[in-house]
């Protein structure tokens, strides 16, 4: 009766082992979002957005007095990992000289390109010393729901206006600054 009483429990026992329910793993993550940008004289990319693009400067010069210095580009590079799109408007004033009472009016353009629209250019005329004057949206970056991570270089031009530049004061001190807003549509 023994073996037959311990033999049952074995049996029982295994019955339980090998009708029980599969065990499972869930795995749980959260993805922190990332928005921001860059300007930079190149394009950027997911390998060398951290690396470039930190304070850069565009210096327009001439090799005489009635040669205008030729259009230079830059970059807006969007880095996110949101599927939102995104609007980017700029502000400005004229360039100014702390040293001579002239000023220099400029151009930037955005330039068409994949992964963004370009809206209006951002005109900064010579008189414009005080009120910026702005572009709204000057680039327009699509929603992207597949990319994960994804960097987008925005390609625009700097143009000095010719008649501002010929008739400017020399100095070596003309500057100004560009305000860039991002802004998530989404």
């Amino acid at each position: 009766m023994k073996k037959a009483i311990a033999i049952l429990l074995v049996l029982l026992v295994a019955g339980v082992a090998f009708g029980a329910d599969p065990a499972s793993l869930v795995i749980n993550t959260t993805m922190s979002g990332v928005e921001s940008i860059k300007l930079s004289t190149t394009a950027l990319g997911v390998s060398t957005y951290t690396a470039e693009g930190l304070d850069e400067t565009l210096s327009f010069t001439s090799e005489d007095e009635l040669t205008v210095p030729d259009d230079q580009t830059a970059y807006v590079n969007l880095r996110t990992n949101k599927e939102d799109s995104y609007i980017i408007s700029l502000s400005g004033i004229s360039l100014i000289s702390p040293t001579v009472d002239t000023t220099i009016g400029y151009v930037l353009t955005p330039v068409a390109g994949t992964g963004y629209s370009v809206g209006s250019a951002l005109t900064v005329l010579k008189a414009d010393t005080e009120t910026p004057k702005t572009a709204d949206p000057f680039i327009t970056y699509t929603a992207d729901s597949t990319s994960g991570l994804r960097v987008v270089p925005a390609a625009f031009t700097v143009a000095l206006t010719d008649a501002d530049w010929l008739a400017a004061t020399a100095a070596a001190d003309y500057t100004t600054t560009v305000t860039v807003t991002l802004t998530s549509s989404l």
